[in-house]
């Protein structure tokens, strides 16, 4: 081996083992600690959605078609969720699942109207959404062109309104 060889076999190494504080790739500490955060908000947006799925579909609320609804609202969340977990492994992070910590406020045991509870939804839309906004505005600040560039919207937002606007009343069908 010669001098040059070693030289380019060391920088070499450095460059596709570099350290944590110099890996371009790894993600920055500031948004692994967000990224955690968007993960329990999207299990809490699960928990919430899983209740109201379960709440319409007891024999005696028997709205199914909300039910169906919920449940698919809450698998999404789960999905979401996951996503952000792939998205911090395959950027060299450290996931911290946290404890999810629902109280009557974010998810009551009863429903006056299909409105409290599409209200309620709207809310916990609004804040998973906007902790996604601070997240996306602090990678862009951090010069994290794959967290910046990435787009997430608000869903479903329209049904939402609608129902609102209607006053709740959904049908009691699949």
């Amino acid at each position: 081996f010669t001098l040059g060889t070693l030289y380019f076999a060391a920088t070499l190494c450095v460059l596709i083992a570099p350290s944590e504080a110099n890996d371009p790739f790894r993600l920055h500490d500031d948004l692994e600690a967000r990224f955690n955060n968007q993960i329990l908000a999207e299990y809490e947006a699960f928990y919430v959605y899983e209740h109201m799925a379960a709440y319409f579909s007891r024999p005696d609320v028997g709205l199914l078609g909300f039910a169906k609804f919920f449940k698919e609202a809450a698998n999404e969340e789960v999905e979401h969720a996951r996503k952000f977990t792939d998205f911090i492994n395959k950027r060299d992070g450290r996931v911290v699942l946290q404890h999810v910590m629902l109280n009557s406020d974010t998810a009551p045991m009863k429903y006056d109207s299909v409105k409290d509870a599409i209200d309620l939804a709207i809310a916990k839309e609004m804040h998973v959404s906007r902790l996604i906004k601070e997240l996306h505005f602090r990678a862009s600040q951090l010069n994290d062109a794959q967290v910046s560039k990435g787009h997430l919207t608000l869903r479903d937002m329209k049904f939402f309104e609608t129902t609102k606007r209607r006053g709740g009343v959904g049908d009691r069908s699949d």
